[in-house]
């Protein structure tokens, strides 16, 4: 369970004789005892399963204190030399009978399992030992957060894991932490409110808080008095709890952004360079640049999240900050993968390519910009109003301009076609896969949002705003320089015909585009400006 410390390694040892049974609780008590009875003495009791010398282990020991609780280890020992399996701080004798008859019983079932397979035999039955040890573990941990020497208890639902960490902090206390969510256990021990050592799951110290603070599920127990010799935590505690405040925030933005393990990333750019890839990785949150670029060249736009994981494995602490970055840049898209491929699975049990649906989409399509043509939208838009017309479902039009001012004297001037088609590839990211986004008349573009009132679009449109002027489109253009105008009307909030929406989304627009709000939300189809509602970026 936890690091072997350095007192551990490098205490005096007393080796008892080998015996060939696993220990009892008279043993283990025994074993105890001898410990005790000199404080910084490692106590070693052999046993052994079997003549197998596979079978050999070795139980450890050892008070570091006279008033601390021991710290007992067990090591399997193999030819080629010793493997931990475990290590646990506890002065409770049942604990520890558990947890050495799960070990023993685990690492025997892969022994035989391992024989079979050698055999021929399928894999199962190690699998199924390891789960089974797996759970066994949980059953007495959960045992142990079950404990009546707990100071405090509750779930995290009710208090957030990082109102615990304050409140131990504020209150200077000295102990355990326990947390379990399912079959996930984490500890944190404190030293006088300042916690010293953190485990959970396979990693430890500083980034294992900041996963922990990230929990919304789980029960929590607080063990008074309890200490440890690890000590694997080193920054100071604000800087922690900023940390996994920032952690717990950036993983909410993700999950209201869709994602889950099955999700996959899409990128945005396929053409971009290095150096800019690096100037919009720079603007995110704090993350290691190199690691941030050897995570984007991994994704392919296909493999899920965990795919993706799998090939890197790194900490949530770590992973989070940098989907986060590549997200709220404009460098990739979350996709449903799952839904993606079973509406593709149900167009190819009728015999239908997807390659086909692409190439009857080309036709509606500007290849220079990559969105549809300007009759086109008028196309769809004309359909979203039939909707609108039979089914009474709400839709909202987004007209929009993005142009390159050249001084105060001068008009603003069209981009060029390459800035344009970035321009559209970031907005295709960000907006959702029902959203028409197409041209509008001659310089300028527009957006459909089915099923969307004026407050949603205008919040997209704002976002899409900072996504914009978020990054260069193309290395000549500073993101200083452009004028980004806005006008959004919904049916039927502003109107009840096609023609006026379409008017007072384009006189929004243009109001945007003379004044100083860049968004502007149209209440009504009139003839003067005042009934045009201003929305702030």
């Amino acid at each position: 369970m936890f690091q072997a410390s350095k007192s551990l390694a490098s205490a005096r040892r007393l080796r008892l004789p080998k015996q060939m049974a696993l220990p009892t609780e008279g043993d283990i008590q025994f074993v105890g005892e001898q410990a005790r009875k000199v404080v910084g003495r490692l106590i070693e009791l052999p046993f052994s399963l079997s003549q197998d010398k596979e079978n050999d282990f070795v139980l450890n020991v050892l008070y570091a204190a006279a008033d601390n609780e021991p710290v007992w280890s067990l090591s399997q020992i193999k030819p080629q030399g010793e493997t931990k399996l475990w290590q646990h701080i506890t002065s409770d004798i049942n604990l520890i009978s558990n947890l050495i008859k799960d070990a023993a019983e685990t690492v025997k079932a892969n022994a035989n399992q391992a024989a079979l397979n050698k055999a021929g035999a399928a894999p199962n039955s190690a699998q199924e030992a390891t789960q089974k040890f797996s759970t066994g573990i949980a059953a007495i941990l959960d045992s142990a957060l079950a404990d009546d020497r707990a100071l405090a208890e509750g779930n995290v639902k009710i208090t957030p894991v990082p109102v615990l960490l304050k409140t131990i902090n504020h209150q200077k206390l000295t102990g355990k932490l326990a947390l379990q969510d399912k079959k996930v256990t984490g500890e944190v021990y404190f030293s006088e409110g300042e916690p010293v050592h953190c485990l959970l799951k396979d990693i430890g110290g500083d980034l294992a808080i900041q996963e922990l603070m990230a929990w919304k599920e789980g029960d929590y127990r607080f063990y008074s008095g309890q200490k440890t010799l690890a000590q694997t935590v080193t920054l100071p505690f604000e800087d922690l709890l900023k940390a996994g405040l920032a952690l717990l925030e950036q993983f909410g933005y993700l999950e209201t952004n869709g994602l889950h393990a099955e999700s996959c990333l899409i990128r945005k750019n396929a053409m971009m360079s290095e150096q800019e890839l690096r100037i919009r990785l720079s603007k995110g949150v704090p993350a290691d640049i190199e690691q941030q670029i050897d995570f984007y060249e991994l994704v392919d736009n296909h493999s899920t999240i965990f795919e993706l994981l799998a090939k890197r494995p790194v900490a949530k602490a770590q992973w989070v900050p940098i989907i986060f970055n590549l997200v709220s840049s404009g460098l990739v898209q979350i996709s449903d993968q799952a839904s993606q491929q079973s509406r593709l699975a149900s167009l190819k049990s009728f015999g239908i390519d997807e390659s086909e649906l692409q190439n009857t989409a080309k036709h509606l399509i500007r290849t220079e910009t990559g969105i549809f043509s300007y009759p086109a939208f008028i196309y769809f838009l004309d359909l979203e109003y039939l909707r609108y017309q039979y089914f009474n479902f709400p839709f909202s039009v987004i007209i929009f301009s993005i142009m390159m001012k050249k001084g105060d004297l001068k008009p603003p001037e069209n981009l060029p076609t390459l800035a344009i088609r970035r321009a559209m590839q970031r907005i295709s990211q960000v907006k959702r896969p029902v959203d028409m986004l197409g041209h509008f008349e001659q310089n300028e573009f527009a957006m459909i949002m089915p099923n969307s009132n004026a407050s949603a679009a205008g919040a997209l449109a704002n976002h899409l705003v900072d996504v914009l002027g978020e990054a260069p489109l193309t290395s000549d253009i500073d993101t200083r320089s452009l004028a980004i105008s806005f006008g959004v009307a919904t049916v039927p909030e502003n109107c009840q015909e096609m023609d006026k929406l379409l008017q007072a989304a384009k006189k929004a627009c243009e109001q945007a585009r003379t004044g100083r709000e860049r968004v502007i939300l149209a209440r009504g189809v009139v003839e003067d400006n005042s009934e045009l509602r201003h929305l702030k970026p």
